[in-house]
């Protein structure tokens, strides 16, 4: 289905297309919509992307979502798609409450000025969450992600400055948090637990970040600190 501007799409299934499964551009909404084994995108959303709830986005050749930015996307399932489950090459979007899973490439890829919260994010293979600079992550679970030889990427990858990584629950990742690249700096990074990577749970550069300690008991503990149990 390929629309225009504004459109307001409920209850609509898109499947085994040629190309995306839905593509738009200015504030269009969709709802309880499902985008599966098409071709390209599942969703393409260019520019002001407006929302995309409750909707499903499976098996499709390219990501699940791509988007322009500001965007919302909510309670969506995002699974099995051929690269990303959700790419904003211009961020400014909010990620709450979905589901996003086995995807080839990251699980939730966005540039600048994007809220992450609330969201459980697994089995993907190029790593869980990437950002890059004005971000915020807060309360999402990241587990088994980017679990293929020779992997450098993490459960939560950040590769720019002033985000704030905060009370996430991640396992099993490759790397758990990574913050150590050039100019990942003035980054917050708090009250997370990082437990059973098969590197390390926290890669970070600590001299241009601020990294709460990183805890293995709650004894002695501060209400800031990280934890690797």
């Amino acid at each position: 289905a390929r629309l225009g501007s504004d459109w307001l799409v409920s209850d609509c299934t898109a499947q085994g297309n040629a190309t995306a499964g839905f593509a738009g551009k200015y504030g269009n909404v969709f709802t309880r919509c499902n985008a599966a084994d098409n071709r390209s995108a599942g969703f393409a959303l260019s520019n002001a992307a407006g929302l995309i709830s409750q909707c499903c986005a499976r098996n499709n050749d390219g990501p699940g979502i791509s988007l322009g930015d500001t965007a919302v996307i909510t309670e969506c399932t995002i699974h099995g798609n051929g690269e990303e489950g959700i790419v904003s090459l211009n961020g400014q979007i909010n990620v709450r409450g979905c589901h996003i899973s086995a995807n080839d490439g990251v699980g939730i890829d966005t540039s600048t000025s994007s809220s992450i919260e609330g969201c459980t994010v697994r089995e993907n293979l190029g790593g869980g969450i990437l950002v890059h600079s004005r971000c915020r992550v807060v309360g999402n679970t990241v587990t088994h992600n980017a679990l293929v030889l020779d992997s450098e990427d993490a459960g939560i990858e950040v590769m720019g400055g002033n985000n704030r990584i905060d009370s996430n629950q991640l396992a099993s990742n490759n790397i758990g948090i990574r913050c150590d690249a050039i100019p990942a700096n003035d980054n917050i990074i708090i009250r997370n637990t990082v437990s059973g990577s098969t590197g390390d749970d926290f890669l970070v550069d600590d001299t241009d970040n601020l990294l709460a300690p990183v805890r293995t008991s709650f004894i002695g503990a501060g209400p800031w600190d990280n934890f690797t149990p």
